[in-house]
């Protein structure tokens, strides 16, 4: 593993490189109030001329990248540098209004840190409706049948920053250079799932879902990257497709039913003690076999899905379960030991 401090825009500039966010991630998903922190950010720091720290970017180098385009997958700081490119994609278009210097500015700024292979692709690939939406919104191609509204309200919203008449293109430029991030670039030694959960144990959690899926397909990527996608798109997609079909229940309930299932007899003391719990029998139960976890998980999905009355109950136990009410209690220390 390397890390290093420096400048986000040196990361995004970097030439004949593409950040490639893996299809299991989960879509863009930052709102308003943290985009208008952001810029506010950067404003802040172009008036100060203070480095402001936006947080770590972890990412690895595919071992079949191409000559041509080195493909870089963001392990961790999607969210960061999907709006750092729509707040740039914004401030190009407000170049663009400027005059044939800015202009000729803009066309710079673009074929740096927006595009690469001369312009043919993004810089950024996304995931799902996302990638299609970006590569629109960067005039690559054409208007998809699905709209990924984040990404085009959260560019409306840089759009309408600097429309404002306080708006000031030097400050603003001077503020994004100083950026800084923590770049983490890991090597074939490096576990990404390991690294990805230590460094989200800290600060914002992620929610459960996303730490059972980012266990499962990152871990299942350090065979091969193949792997992880065919079990993403035949196991993880239909499942969470079931779910959003099914009635008043949402990923995370059933995960955590589906514990309470295989687990009636285990004292939970909080909500936190589920993914360790999912951890523990990745490697007991399942010995590590990613697939057949999956199975197990989408056939229970399956029965919930079927059968209202028996989702209902199922659902009533998991609320008892995640309050330490279980049935056939037995402690902690019985189970795990000290």
């Amino acid at each position: 593993m390397k890390a290093q401090e420096m400048q986000f825009l040196d990361i995004v500039g970097r030439p004949n490189v593409q950040f490639s966010v893996p299809a299991f991630q989960r879509v863009y998903s930052w709102t308003a109030r943290e985009c208008e922190d952001l810029i506010a950010d950067v404003m802040h720091a172009g008036a100060t001329d203070n480095a402001h720290f936006v947080g770590t970017f972890l990412y690895s180098t595919p071992d079949n990248s191409p000559d041509k385009i080195s493909k870089l997958q963001v392990i961790d700081g999607q969210q960061r540098i999907t709006t750092l490119t729509l707040m740039l994609m914004a401030f190009v278009e407000y170049l663009k209004t400027q005059g044939d210097a800015q202009a000729q500015r803009a066309q710079q700024l673009t074929k740096r840190f927006l595009l690469c292979d001369n312009g043919a692709q993004p810089k950024l690939l996304l995931t799902s409706i996302d990638e299609d939406m970006l590569a629109y919104l960067l005039g690559v191609q054409s208007e998809p049948e699905d709209i990924a509204t984040r990404l085009v309200e959260n560019l409306d919203l840089f759009r309408n920053k600097m429309l404002q008449p306080d708006f000031d293109e030097n400050t603003f430029w001077r503020g994004c250079n100083l950026l800084q991030i923590i770049a983490i670039e890991l090597t074939s030694e490096d576990s990404p799932q390991e690294v990805f959960e230590s460094l989200n144990s800290k600060g914002k959690r992620l929610a459960i879902e996303d730490l059972v899926r980012n266990t499962i397909l990152l871990g299942t990527s350090n065979k091969t990257g193949d792997e992880a996608l065919a079990l993403y798109e035949n196991y993880w997609l239909p499942l969470e497709d079931k779910i959003a079909d099914t009635k008043d229940i949402t990923m995370e309930d059933v995960l955590c039913a589906w514990l309470a299932f295989h687990h009636e007899d285990v004292y939970l003391d909080s909500k936190s003690e589920v993914f360790p719990l999912f951890k523990a029998d990745l490697t007991s139960k399942f010995n590590g076999d990613y697939k057949r976890l999956l199975v197990d998980l989408a056939a229970y999905a399956d029965k919930l899905a079927s059968s209202e009355q028996w989702r209902r109950n199922q659902l009533s136990e998991m609320d008892r379960w995640l309050q330490g009410k279980p049935k056939n209690i037995i402690s902690e220390r019985k189970m795990f030991g000290d």
